[in-house]
């Protein structure tokens, strides 16, 4: 959550720097939003395969939005980056909080997940103000810099050290949703 919500901070003081005014820097938000919204369908059927196709590329690809944040010199870079920035995201939208289910054992299943829940809302405090403080003492771009360090270190981390997890509950429930779909086209097609 800490890079997701580092977002917060980056894009709009990456417009104040390009001197955008508050409707364009909010342009540029809505741009991202817009695009995350429409990868979340995608994300999600990535996810349905494999935790892991869809949270390492959403990790790198979002850790390249950052990256390219501080080379922005006009607005439509700037929301090019954004919307690179809502791919990325919307590639692995809930994921953390469906592998906190995954994850969680099933003799304490609501401890693990208050403990899981409560650790990734630190990460989310941490966003704006890791990305703020960076800004202040050194410079906006070792702030850009260290999120897309961050970024990419997890999906890293991802990659080699969490497991890919399916409950066979969930794989069932996949396949009676797929065979309730296979039985109303069969009725569609009989009709």
């Amino acid at each position: 959550f800490m890079v997701r919500t580092g977002t917060r901070f980056m894009f709009p003081i990456g417009g104040v720097r390009l001197g955008l005014s508050a409707s364009d820097i909010g342009m540029v938000t809505a741009v991202q939003s817009i695009v995350d919204t429409i990868m979340s369908l995608t994300g999600g059927v990535l996810m349905d395969m494999s935790r892991k196709i869809s949270g390492v590329p959403s990790c790198f690809i979002i850790a390249i939005a950052y990256l390219t944040v501080p080379f922005c010199k006009k607005t439509w870079q700037l929301m090019a980056a954004s919307a690179l920035y809502g791919f990325g995201n919307g590639l692995s939208s809930g994921l953390i909080l469906t592998l906190g289910q995954d994850l969680a054992p099933r003799n304490a299943r609501s401890q693990f997940l208050g403990v899981f829940r409560t650790l990734s809302e630190v990460g989310a405090l941490l966003g704006p103000s890791t990305a703020g403080t960076l800004t202040q003492i050194a410079s906006f771009n070792t702030s850009a810099y260290t999120m897309a360090a961050v970024s990419a270190f997890s999906g890293v981390f991802m990659l080699f050290f969490v497991r890919d997890v399916m409950r066979p509950e969930t794989n069932a429930i996949r396949v009676q949703s797929s065979m309730a779909q296979q039985e109303s086209a069969s009725a569609v097609e009989v009709a």
